[in-house]
């Protein structure tokens, strides 16, 4: 009986062979919905990117005692952290950290403290907009081409567990059926909120 029993309790090659196929349609399937999906679909999911990824560096930030942020463009976004020079650098051997490019009929805008974020924040980063002249900085005294683009965050993650009050839109533009939107909003509270013009979601 004890035999009968151990043999009972395992997988036979089939059966594994089986549950592999129907794990690698059922993948298929939902990589074959995403493509074909609409709109709506395409902006909730950057949201739920958007939203687990910032969940992932609330954690690092806090567990690892470092301060992030995000830069946000229209186009992309991109996690940053401030190294031991006090820069902010970004995530080169990070997957998770690394930048998140958008299609390119989807745009980013972002809203701090009810302020909608232009010009600098939504524009080429540099330490100084004069490409002339001298600038003192912790290198040393730099001139002319010698002066190197700046990461400045917009929306800062501290080791406290802190973050930046914003409101992230995510606008899918459609010159047919009209543009749609969503936003991610980290209110004062610290509660993150999620806004649509969308139904159902």
């Amino acid at each position: 009986m004890q035999d009968r029993t151990h043999q009972e309790s395992g997988f036979t090659l089939l059966e594994i062979m089986l549950v592999i196929f129907l794990m690698g349609m059922t993948v298929s399937g939902v990589i074959m919905t995403m493509s074909s999906a609409g709109p709506d679909q395409h902006l909730k999911k950057e949201a739920a990117r958007f939203i687990g990824v910032l969940e992932l560096a609330e954690e690092e930030a806090l567990l690892s005692s470092i301060e992030m942020g995000i830069v946000i463009e229209e186009q992309h976004y991109q996690f940053v952290y401030l190294d031991d020079n006090d820069k902010w650098s970004a995530f080169n051997d990070s997957k998770f950290f690394a930048k998140k490019e958008l299609q390119e009929d989807m745009l980013l805008s972002l809203e701090l403290a009810g302020l909608t974020a232009q010009g600098s924040l939504l524009g080429d980063r540099k330490l100084f907009a004069d490409d002339d002249g001298l600038f003192e900085d912790n290198g040393g005294l730099f001139e002319g081409d010698d002066k190197q683009a700046r990461i400045e965050p917009d929306i800062f993650i501290y080791s406290s567990g802190e973050i930046t009050d914003f409101t992230l839109t995510f606008t899918y533009i459609d010159a047919d059926l009209g543009d749609s939107s969503i936003k991610v909003q980290f209110d004062e509270y610290g509660d993150l909120m999620i806004n649509s013009t969308m139904d159902g979601f």
